[in-house]
């Protein structure tokens, strides 16, 4: 029997944290032991194996069900519900019957009012506990397994488990490694989802006794007071504990790290990459009660074959790190690491997640972090600090192996949807580059590209942006430089988030002062955050780019009439002129005429035109910049 379930409407919700807050405290709830049925799941008879079920409940019944609404409303849609049919159970945004669960019975499903009315409670917590006791002794590794379906917004939906009859609860799991569903990208759990938690891991060994579980949905104290309470609904079934093996190791995540701040680059530049020192590590999760001594080998197909080792203790995690050192080559081209976690000492079960490949892009001038290659990728972004105010900026930070100057800043955008490009249509944005003291621990800004202003091409594009003319940053051997996409308050720039680095790399900016940097933590358990699309260039590849703009003007600006719009040009070219609404329709365009080197000026009549934003491109062969005008 098919139990089916969907999503049928996704909300787009502003202030979506990007930032990572600390979890909120456990609330813990005792159980009066009057109220309490204690059902004893003790291996006896014939001996369990790996993988075999210690105990499983499909919501066929709605016993030993206990459904707990903290500072949340008992009326119908919200909170648990227990449904013993198909289509019993419906959210505001999961009212039809297409899912698929499986194995008959019922399932659990949590909502919390309708946020489209709005009706939802916006400081509930949701708890469903089973209230039996479970004993699994002798057995030294117990999974907790269940199906999914929902989406995630700013809600926590966690698996706790308790050893105490409920005085104290540990998080096993949670869905925080999914994206979550907003405005930014993001979409419903796969239909279903297989979900599993290692219980006598996050019991750090202890024995599986006394054991009891609940799933809770809550919100951290640290989520915006508008987001707090939206969900769009969360359903379980198919819940079983199930014995794990005694070796089973998870290589969690690999790196590639280079220079003496052990940063990771997707892309280097050839003339960078010579004197780049990478050195290789690996997270490594032991999954199984049993020891493991690890080794952790890196190779590349090319020569590279090196290794570490280190014993890692049941249930226990460690970084192994490969110190050996490698200097990549200056030859244009992608170089793929691969890495392998094995064991000597045990035959590993589960082996699929125990290797993970990494490439590095050696290029003609690009230093970038991040792994943007198609817009596909780009439907994430940064938009803005939820609990902060000021002027937002993200970027990276690079260590620089050779003295080199950079021409430009490559900014990804996000691959908006199309029902919300308006919102960022003619907001402007740039690329700044700070230098970081050793003596002081200080960012001082050293250069930055003039402004460029967002238009309906630049979405799921990257955009380079020049340096001014005889400011282009001269850039120092051993020194590290942050280089930034910054924008206006409330203006943000929508910057493409892909792929992920080492935390601390990725730095962001709040406020005209350069001592407003935010260090962007990691998740739990990870090292890493995401990688916005902030790149250096070494390129100089323009005829016209912004650095022979640096006497560009528009005036007057905002205008009632004419703008006279005055630039320099580098070299001869022939230079077109287009006018833009912020839908990108052209409304005035000229021919393109040629011109000499030197100082150029021109009227652009828009008497004709509405009141409005504008966005003007001056097109020289084939370089292109834009500037925002205003129509009183």
């Amino acid at each position: 029997m098919n139990k089916k379930l969907t999503l049928i409407s996704a909300l787009s919700f502003a202030g979506f944290a990007m930032a990572q807050v600390p979890q909120a405290s456990f609330m813990t709830q005792k159980m009066e032991l009057a109220k309490t049925i204690v059902e004893s799941k003790e291996v006896v008879g014939t001996e369990k194996a790996p993988g075999d079920i210690l105990w499983a409940n499909n919501f066929s019944s709605a016993s030993n069900w206990t459904i707990t609404n903290v500072l949340g409303s008992n009326a119908a849609n919200f909170g648990w519900q227990l449904g013993t049919a198909p289509n019993q159970i419906t959210t505001w945004a999961f009212p039809s019957n297409t899912g698929n669960f499986t194995g008959g019975g019922g399932y659990a499903g949590c909502e919390n009012g309708n946020p489209q009315t709005p009706t939802h409670d916006t400081d509930a917590e949701w708890i469903l506990t089973y209230d039996s006791v479970f004993n699994f002794p002798g057995v030294a590794n117990v999974l907790f397994e269940f199906q999914q379906y929902g989406a995630r917004f700013t809600d926590k939906q966690a698996l706790e488990v308790s050893t105490d009859l409920g005085v104290t609860w540990v998080e096993v799991g949670s869905n925080d490694d999914i994206t979550a569903l907003t405005a930014n990208g993001g979409a419903a759990y796969t239909n279903p989802t297989n979900r599993s938690y290692n219980v006598s891991q996050a019991l750090n060994g202890a024995p599986a006794l006394n054991l009891m579980f609940r799933f809770r949905v809550y919100w951290a104290a640290s989520v915006p007071a508008g987001n707090k309470g939206i969900m769009y609904g969360w359903f379980v079934d198919n819940v079983k504990f199930v014995e794990g093996v005694a070796n089973d190791i998870k290589l969690k995540e690999a790196q590639h790290l280079t220079g003496a701040n052990f940063w990771q680059y997707t892309k280097i530049p050839a003339s960078q990459a010579p004197t780049a020192d990478v050195v290789f590590s690996g997270i490594i999760s032991n999954q199984g009660s049993n020891a493991q001594d690890v080794v952790l080998t890196a190779t590349n197909g090319s020569g590279l074959n090196q290794n570490a080792t280190l014993t890692i203790a049941g249930f226990a995690q460690d970084t192994i790190d490969i110190l050996t050192g490698y200097n990549l080559p200056a030859t244009l081209g992608t170089i793929t690491y691969s890495f392998a976690a094995t064991s000597t000492n045990n035959t590993l079960s589960n082996t699929s997640d125990d290797v993970k490949t990494l490439p590095i892009e050696v290029t003609n001038g690009v230093f970038a972090t991040d792994s943007y290659t198609t817009p596909a990728l780009a439907t994430n972004f940064f938009t803005a600090w939820s609990s902060q105010t000021g002027n937002p900026g993200i970027g990276n930070i690079f260590e620089i192996f050779v003295d080199e100057t950079a021409y430009s800043v490559k900014i990804g955008i996000g691959n908006v949807a199309a029902a919300s490009q308006a919102t960022y249509l003619g907001r402007d944005f740039k690329g700044v580059v700070y230098e970081f003291d050793d003596v002081s621990g200080n960012w001082t800004q050293i250069a930055e590209t003039d402004f460029h202003t967002l238009v309906a091409a630049d979405f799921g594009k990257i955009v380079t942006i020049y340096f001014q003319a005889g400011s282009e940053p001269t850039l120092i051997t051993g020194k590290s430089y942050l280089v930034m996409a910054e924008s206006f308050d409330t203006q943000e720039a929508p910057v493409a988030l892909v792929g992920s680095q080492p935390s601390g790399q990725t730095r962001g900016k709040n406020g005209p002062a350069q001592t407003n940097f935010i260090s962007l933590a990691s998740s739990p358990g990870s090292s890493t955050v995401s990688a916005p699309v902030v790149r250096l260039s070494f390129l100089d590849d323009a005829s016209l780019t912004e650095t022979t703009l640096s006497a560009l003007s528009t005036y007057p600006n905002p205008t009632s009439g004419s703008v006279k719009v005055s630039f320099d040009l580098k070299t001869a070219s022939n230079v077109s002129i287009n006018v833009r609404d912020l839908t990108g329709r052209s409304v005035l365009a000229t021919t393109a005429s040629e011109m000499n080197v030197g100082s150029q000026e021109m009227n652009i009549d828009l008497n004709a035109f509405e009141a409005g934003v504008y966005v003007l491109e001056i097109q020289a062969g084939a370089n292109k910049i834009t500037k925002q005008i205003v129509k009183k």
